[in-house]
């Protein structure tokens, strides 16, 4: 992987009850890994099963058409998961390595995913205005097109950390994991170091290249119980999506999303985002 960093040691504290706190595992994977070449990336949407879940295509006045992922109500209500027009894919992961008090309180820092989805077109062209990350809120970016990932860590005080992938696999869940964003004195919680180091075997032990059907089971796995799991199903916090979408280099992106809104049955739908799904 090559990397852009700026340097900032940020505290990532291990407070007690974390394991069962709000996160996300994210992973993908790139050129020759990935079957038919392209790109894959998933987001499994862990959080407090205190809202619902919607999916909603947005045309803004400028720029590009894109669908999203979006919770309503809630205490983070907004988009959390999307794609463009122009292939172009986002989903986030938080930083709850942090502590919630001070992911609260980001004076003059503010959410970026909408943004980047209407703004740029590729991954290239969304970093060559990596500025726009000295403006987010701290967490991490997981970025997609046909060619390249791009995985961005944005800690505290608009420091962020950039790494681009051609041709291998990407996982992140919720701690930092460039040293120039972290204190090594300190560890994460439970349940993203699990989270982390499962979806780490379970990729490297894939048949190879890796494939939409294995990301699908792999977004299902329960081996480490309720809260550490990567399908998890606690009662503080759960998985209340998986988002899994293709990149392929010759056809147009495809999405799986499994939706699990609280009080309602799981529904699992597939979406092709041509032409005609975007009125073009």
């Amino acid at each position: 992987m090559k990397s852009s960093a700026k340097p900032l040691l940020v505290l990532c504290a291990l407070f007690s009850g974390l394991t069962a706190a709000p996160a996300c595992t994210l992973w993908g994977v790139a050129g020759e890994r990935a079957d038919g070449g392209g790109t894959i990336i998933v987001k499994n949407r862990d959080w407090r099963p205190d809202h619902t879940q919607e999916t909603k295509t947005v045309t803004p006045r400028a720029g590009n058409r894109y669908f999203g992922l979006y919770a309503v109500g809630g205490d983070e209500p907004g988009i959390k998961a999307g794609v463009n027009c122009k292939g172009l894919a986002v989903v986030t992961a938080s930083a709850s390595c942090l502590p919630l008090s001070v992911r609260k309180q980001q004076p003059g820092k503010k959410g970026v995913l909408a943004e980047i989805l209407a703004s740029h077109a590729s991954v290239d062209a969304l970093l060559e205005h990596r500025d726009l990350f000295e403006h987010a809120r701290a967490g991490f970016f997981l970025i997609a097109d046909r060619q390249k990932i791009a995985l961005v860590e944005v800690a505290l005080g608009g420091k962020f950390v950039v790494r681009t992938e051609t041709n291998g696999v990407v996982t992140h869940t919720n701690g930092y994991q460039e040293e120039a964003l972290r204190s090594s004195s300190l560890t994460d919680g439970a349940s993203s170091t699990t989270r982390l180091a499962r979806i780490r075997t379970l990729l490297s032990e894939a048949r190879q290249p890796l494939d939409v059907a294995l990301f699908k089971r792999l977004s299902a796995d329960q081996h480490a119980g309720p809260d550490n799991s990567l399908w998890r199903t606690g009662e503080k916090s759960r998985t209340l999506a998986t988002w899994l979408l293709a990149l392929p280099r010759q056809a147009p992106p495809a999405l799986y999303l499994k939706l699990a809104n609280p009080g309602r049955p799981i529904t699992e739908t597939n979406l092709v985002f041509d032409a005609k799904f975007w009125g073009l």
